[in-house]
């Protein structure tokens, strides 16, 4: 019976905390991924032990054995290296009434987390590239190739775009990849992979430190494009190359249906720029902010999150939490405070009030409340906090609109974060889409872009709003 191409044996070495065992292994793929990402632990009785000895808690990490009789096993120019990372799991049995205790059975399982593939040899790679490709495939990623007349058009690369602050350029491309699993249709389909391909401009750079800045950016460009994609950025796959050395590191990420495009027709962003444009300017305001770059990350994906379809509600709070991240890494990078009073100057006013509220006759019990409200500063509240942000840009007088009457934004988010019943549901929208348009207009400014138009869909809906409920 022939192999099923989702199953490769072979066989690796297995690390853990307590040391290492060897075993005979089945690379596993599941109908949904590109590539293998679970790994099938056979042996005995005796195997299933040593196996679960090596589970103490973490990651595990494992390395695929070489043939040395294989071909290229004895070149000393050439080498390849298959590792990589998961969590083990109890899985099967070797002992039971109808189990031989020396059948071979499956006895544990790995769920990858990535795999890499490293193959290295005199000339065998070229020149330094860093390649990486994401999921899920947004419906708008359009590539325009250079040349219209190549044949290959597996692969659509744009063009070159440099970046001044660093010495790199990147492009935006396509990999058009056949999938043909009985498991899932019994015809052919093609999948439209994104990713975005970097190369130094630098000819003296050396591959560790090319690596690294590579990393470094790409990081900021899933943040620029999880905004603009309105959409999760998963790395499915990293490709290196350098003069002597070729590596894949494949990622387990699971392939999903394409989404429809997020939120109201006439509610999409529009930059009104070219894609790397928009990633140029923001990759180089965001690279002087690095320190930030995580809480600008989870600001992205509050965001993100807010275009739930079936929650209003979370939306509006996931957007106004988000809104809320982004104006403390612009505090945090303009080094201004919420505080109206430093802490220093505060101590000393506090020790006064506090004893002042010991004399007052409230109770042991809202004394200490009121002492405890009393051990910090006074601050901006949040609405003042995002108008300071938005004075900061001057921004044209149209969208200024948009942070009038800013409270009642706020007062809705709270209401559903304390469990108080909005009643009018229209308003819940409203709202929603105002905290949309508010956290896009302050992120690209942010983000070096101040000057791209946005549609006024969100000023739309709040004016027609307010026209209705004033008559």
């Amino acid at each position: 019976m022939p192999r099923r191409d989702n199953d490769t044996p072979s066989k690796v070495r297995i690390f853990g905390n307590d040391g290492a065992i060897s075993a005979s292994v089945i690379f596993h793929q599941e109908q949904h991924y590109l590539h293998p990402n679970l790994i099938y632990v056979l042996g005995n009785r005796e195997a299933e032990l040593e196996t679960m000895r090596l589970d103490v808690g973490g990651d595990l990490t494992w390395e695929a054995t070489s043939n040395p009789s294989w071909p290229y096993g004895s070149d000393n120019t050439y080498d390849s290296t298959t590792t990589g990372s998961g969590h083990l799991y109890s899985s099967g049995a070797a002992a039971g009434l109808n189990i031989d205790e020396e059948t071979i059975q499956t006895v544990a399982e790995i769920r990858l987390l990535k795999t890499t593939e490293c193959y290295r040899g005199d000339g065998l790679g070229g020149a330094l590239r860093a390649t990486y490709w994401f999921l899920q495939r947004p419906r708008h990623w359009r590539v325009y190739p250079r040349s219209l007349g190549k044949k290959d058009r597996a692969y659509k690369t744009g063009d070159w775009t440099s970046l001044g602050f660093l010495p790199l350029k990147f492009r935006v491309i396509s990999w058009s990849l056949d999938r043909d699993d009985p498991r899932l249709s019994i015809e052919k389909e093609t999948l439209e992979i994104p990713g975005i391909q970097i190369e130094p401009t630098d000819s003296n750079i050396s591959p560790e430190t090319f690596y690294a800045s590579s990393d470094e950016l790409w990081h900021l460009l899933r943040i620029l494009l999880t905004v603009e994609l309105r959409q999760h950025i998963a790395t499915l796959r990293e490709d290196r190359i350098s003069p002597n050395e070729v590596s894949n590191t494949w990622h387990s990420v699971a392939v999903r249906p394409r989404e429809r495009l997020t939120g109201h027709p006439a509610d999409n962003i529009y930059y009104g720029q070219r894609l790397e444009t928009y990633l140029k300017r923001g990759a180089v305001s965001l690279s002087t902010h690095s320190k930030q770059k995580e809480l600008l990350h989870a600001a992205a994906h509050g965001y993100i999150n807010s275009f739930d379809p079936l929650m209003w509600e979370a939306g509006l709070t996931s957007c106004v939490e988000a809104i809320e991240r982004l104006v403390s890494v612009f505090e945090k990078t303009m080094l201004i405070s919420r505080e109206l009073i430093p802490t220093k100057e505060w101590k000393p006013l506090a020790k006064v009030l506090k004893d002042t509220v010991s004399t007052l006759p409230i109770g042991a019990a809202v004394a200490a409340r009121l002492k405890k409200q009393l051990s910090h500063p006074p601050s901006l509240e949040l609405e003042e906090r995002i108008l300071r942000m938005a004075k900061r840009y001057k921004l044209h007088s149209n969208t200024n609109q948009l942070f009038v009457n800013l409270a009642r934004m706020i007062g809705a988010r709270n209401a559903i974060v304390h469990g108080r019943l909005i009643s009018d549901h229209n308003l819940t929208y409203v709202e929603l889409i105002r905290s949309r348009a508010i956290f896009e207009k302050l992120f690209l400014c942010f983000c070096g872009c101040a000057n791209f138009k946005m549609n006024g869909y969100a000023l739309h809906v709040i004016e027609n709003y307010n026209r209705r409920a004033s008559e």
